[in-house]
Order: C-alpha cells, then structure tokens, then sequence
C-alpha cells in the first residue's frame, strides 16, 4: 500500500531529499516542487513508507482521472532506489490504474524491465519513447517562493543573445506563451487534439513557467513549459 504524503512539512522534506538524487530523480522532483507551491494541476505524491521510502510515485488525483483515454491526464512519475520493490508496489498494488491508457515516466535505466514485465504479465500492449536529458549544473533551491518570472527573464535574456544576426538585429525573440496560444499548442502537440489536452495545455500555460521562440513577426515556432513531468 503507498501512502499520501498530505502534509506540507513532510513534502517539503521529501523534494530535499529527491533534490540530492538528480537528475535520475527529476521527475518526481519537479511535480513535488509544483505541488509545494499551491500544486496547480491537482497532483499528489505517494510513497512506500515514510521517512525512509525506497519508492516515490506522483500522479494527478484521482478526480483528474475519470477520462480513460484522457492520455495527456494519466501520466505517472517514478523514482525507486530499489527495483525489487517497485516491482512488487506495480504488482500488488492498486496505485496504478492499468486499464487507462496512461503514461510512466522516470529517469532510470532500472524502470524498463520493472514495467514491461509487469504490463506483459497484464497483457498490455506497451510503447517505448526515449530522449537524451541534458543537465546544468545549478543549484536546487528548496525555498517556499514561486518560481519568479526574473528568472524566466533571465533565460529569455541569455537565449536572445545567441539569436542575434549580423547587423545586431533580432531574427528571432523569445517569450513566455500566452492563453490565446493554447489551441495552437494542443494542435501540434503529439498527446493533444481534444478538448481534455487542450484544458491541460492551458492550465500549463496559465500556471507554469514557459518559453517560446518566436520569428520576427512574433509568431511561435518552438515552445516549452516546465510541467510536473519535466518539460513539454
């Protein structure tokens, strides 16, 4: 059975404790991170056993989840420091709802064969996304202060900086999205197309820090936000 950590001082604990183990970590940190900070898309964060856990699992509560091909709402975070018991947590638990279609999302090579023989023992069907992470050597802050948009300034200052042309004129600017910008971004987004994603998409955009890449007549041609599960 995994248990709900509920109370703030004990998340606040937890994204310490996940802060020391990145980037293998990631994903759970930064839904841990967001949900210490007023958790805007109604996540939770469940474990083994508390303090000393060995398994982390985040997800959208259960009122999220009413949709089952809603893809872009059940996604699943993890983080184990013990494969064997995560195996038995996906085996003998009911924290995962297999008859969804849903997402598992980690950053350890110890995951794949865990949740493939799992899913095989259920009959699933089962599909394999990869991506290289790149990491930057900064410091996790785990100060109880929003994400603030200096920052996101900041980045859009260093970006612009290697966007200039010749004549020090800018082909390209940047920008955090825009609500109005929601319906492009469900357009062209792989889980996205319906009216759920695009809910999502601009709640992500209305609450989350975001980046966009714009061509000199301000149009989108690359964006980003930083999301629970790491970026999207």
């Amino acid at each position: 059975m995994m248990l709900a950590l509920e109370r703030s001082e004990d998340r606040k604990q937890l994204e310490e404790l996940l802060a020391q183990s990145v980037p293998e970590s990631m994903r759970v940190y930064g839904t841990v991170f967001y949900i210490n900070r007023g958790n805007p898309l109604n996540m939770e964060v469940l474990v083994d056993s508390w303090p000393d856990f060995k398994t982390v699992i985040s997800k959208p509560r259960s009122m999220e989840m009413v949709n089952d091909t809603n893809l872009c709402r059940h996604i699943y975070h993890v983080f184990t420091k013990d494969a064997e018991n995560l195996r038995e947590i996906l085996g003998t638990t009911d924290v995962i709802n297999w008859n969804q279609c849903l997402q598992i999302e980690g950053l350890q090579q110890c995951l794949d064969p865990v949740i493939t023989s799992i899913a095989e023992s259920k009959g699933l069907e089962l599909e394999r996304d990869k991506a290289l992470l790149f990491v930057r050597d900064i410091h996790l802050g785990v100060s109880g202060k929003s994400p603030s948009m200096n920052s996101e300034e900041k980045s859009a200052a260093q970006i612009r900086n290697h966007l200039k042309v010749r004549d020090d004129q800018l082909a390209f600017h940047c920008s955090p999205l825009r609500d109005a910008e929601a319906e492009l971004v469900n357009a062209f987004w792989m889980n996205g197309g319906n009216e759920s994603s695009l809910k999502y998409a601009r709640q992500c955009i209305q609450h989350l820090p975001s980046l966009c890449i714009r061509d000199p007549g301000g149009k989108p041609i690359s964006c980003g936000s930083v999301s629970p599960k790491g970026g999207t």
